[in-house]
């Protein structure tokens, strides 16, 4: 799975870069709306982690023209803008999800988790093949015994 992390705050983009990458994810980062946008117009991601207090070009209108060209790619606005009206000013343009920051690495954890298993059309966190089963959240495969 390969995530676009779109942070301007360098030691929180350090951190989240390093939590996601741990948990198996590739990520790219871009520092600024613009860079952003270009990156999701031209590269297949399936999930945008978008902050909204962007240089260049704040996030909500990255969100605006991503979908305006009917870019389907799952974003999670993760932002310290988090009243309930801009809650639901991101929500209404088109983002999947909304976190406020100061967060929960938990939750923030599990939020992800659940866009990424949405895009992959599933809806549980577990993969069975056969016998064999894979388990998202933990990361183990399991056999029949």
């Amino acid at each position: 799975m390969r995530i676009l992390l779109v942070e301007d705050d360098i030691p929180l983009s350090n951190a989240l870069l390093s939590l996601l990458q741990g948990a198996g994810y590739a990520v790219d980062r871009a520092f600024d709306g613009a860079s952003a946008e270009a990156m999701a117009m031209t590269e297949r991601f399936d999930l945008m982690i978008l902050d909204r207090n962007l240089p260049e070009m704040e996030g909500l209108a990255v969100l605006r023209s991503l979908r305006a060209q009917r870019n389907p790619v799952p974003v999670l606005v993760l932002t310290a803008q988090a009243d309930a009206a801009d809650k639901v000013a991101g929500l209404d343009l088109g983002a999947d999800d909304y976190m406020g920051k100061p967060f929960d690495i938990g939750e923030f954890e599990a939020r992800v988790r659940s866009l990424l298993r949405r895009q992959a059309g599933q809806a549980t966190p577990k993969i069975n093949l056969g016998a064999l089963s894979f388990d998202q959240t933990d990361r183990r495969f399991t056999g029949a015994e």
